[in-house]
C-alpha cells in the first residue's frame, strides 16, 4: 500500500533568499546594539570626565 504526501518544496534560490533576509535583520540588529553600546561607552568616558575635572568655586580650585 502507497500513497503520495503533497510536500511543499522550496528551491534552494527561495531558500536562500530567506536566508539573507535573516541575515540582513541580524546585521542590522547587531549594528543597533553596537550604536548603544558606542554612546553608552561615550556617555560614561564623559561623567569620568566631569569627576575628574576640578570645579572652580568662589575663586578656589576644588577637586571633587
Amino acid at each position: 500500500m502507497s500513497f503520495r504526501v503533497p510536500v511543499k518544496r522550496t528551491t534552494a534560490y527561495s531558500y536562500d533568499g530567506q536566508l539573507q533576509q535573516q541575515l540582513e535583520i541580524i546585521k542590522s540588529e547587531i549594528h543597533a546594539i553596537k550604536k548603544d553600546f558606542d554612546t553608552c561607552y561615550l556617555k560614561l568616558e564623559l561623567m569620568k570626565f566631569e569627576e575628574e575635572k576640578p570645579v572652580k568655586q568662589e575663586g578656589l580650585m576644588i577637586d571633587r
